[in-house]
């Protein structure tokens, strides 16, 4: 298992929606498939935006730039989204981070 942590930030449509400090888990699994889990913290300053608040829980697919400039599509589950706690969940087709 791996984690990666650091500083990073999602966007929507290439456009930046929030910072977020982030907390992955790339595990490998018994059928050899990569698994990728883990939380992002929303910066203090944007957690309550609105517009955060609301593309976060959209359902829609977005990036999370990770601060080495690698990036994942995912959705995002709220965890504790008044603090700015979310699940990430990785979308079909991004592959494990290398």
């Amino acid at each position: 298992m791996t984690t990666l942590t650091g500083a990073g930030e999602v966007l929507k449509a290439g456009k930046h929606v929030c910072k977020v400090q982030y907390k992955l888990q790339q595990r490998e699994t018994t059928s050899g498939h990569v698994g990728i889990s883990g939380e992002v913290v929303v910066d203090e300053g944007e957690r309550r935006a609105v517009n955060v608040l609301n593309t976060m829980q959209s359902g829609e697919l977005l990036t999370l730039r990770l601060d080495d400039n690698r990036s994942l599509e995912v959705f995002f589950n709220p965890r504790d989204a008044i603090n700015g706690v979310w699940r990430v969940v990785v979308g079909p087709g991004s592959a494990a981070l290398a």
